[in-house]
């Protein structure tokens, strides 16, 4: 075999070294020499690095993603083929997310929408932090309110009467206003024609229906006179 002598000393066929820089070595075989020199580096293969992430989003860090807050270990092949082990850390930020409950009649427009039963808005915004934020707006309706009513006619010189019953919407204390301006459930003494009578129910919703009366037909009386000779 040929005689192996390093620039650091050391005979030995291969060497182990922490010496950055140039490197050389002379190779004696019989008569034969033959030298060579190599660049030694020394590569930083450790590193550290934190994300901070909106939930939803994902950090992709080799072959992986990750979307869950946590420490994560990476080993990466470099261009210089050696390993590099990267220690990540990611912090998610939550979505933010408030709600509302908003009370509607039956019927009623809300932000130029009209319900008639119970829903749920969703509105997303942008945070302060960058992230999505999400609001929820409870829409409730108040059932429909419902007018039933009776009709008793009369004579034209007494008048009949109307009466009013409400249903639904809170379920109690109704109040009245018919277009005559009386505010009980019954008028009377009234004559014929029709009326609008107004609901409105312990939560101040309203429904409005119109009613008509027809009172019975007065008896005409007609004067006769007989000649009679």
């Amino acid at each position: 075999g040929g005689k192996y002598t390093w620039s650091t000393g050391a005979t030995t066929k291969t060497l182990t070294t922490n010496q950055i820089g140039p490197l050389s070595i002379e190779v004696t075989k019989g008569s034969k020499k033959s030298s060579h020199e190599v660049e030694l580096y020394n590569y930083q293969t450790n590193y550290t690095q934190s994300h901070t992430i909106c939930d939803g989003d994902t950090v992709k860090i080799g072959k992986h993603n990750y979307t869950k807050a946590g420490a994560y270990i990476d080993t990466l092949k470099s261009f210089n083929a050696c390993d590099s082990i990267i220690a990540s850390t990611i912090e998610v930020l939550p979505t933010q997310t408030s709600d509302e409950t908003v009370f509607v009649c039956y019927g009623e427009l809300h932000d130029s929408i009209l319900y008639r039963k119970d829903s749920q808005l969703v509105f997303h915004h942008t945070a302060i932090n960058g992230c999505d934020s999400i609001h929820l707006v409870n829409v409730k309706v108040n059932p429909e309110i419902k007018i039933q009513s009776t009709a008793v006619p009369a004579c034209p010189e007494i008048g009949g009467s109307l009466e009013a019953f409400g249903s639904g919407g809170s379920g109690a204390d109704y109040q009245f206003e018919w277009s005559n301006g009386k505010t009980t459930n019954k008028i009377d003494s009234i004559s014929s024609g029709i009326y609008q009578v107004k609901a409105i129910d312990s939560t101040g919703c309203s429904t409005v229906r119109d009613v008509e009366l027809k009172n019975l037909d007065s008896v005409g009386v007609v004067q006769l006179i007989f000649n009679i000779s």
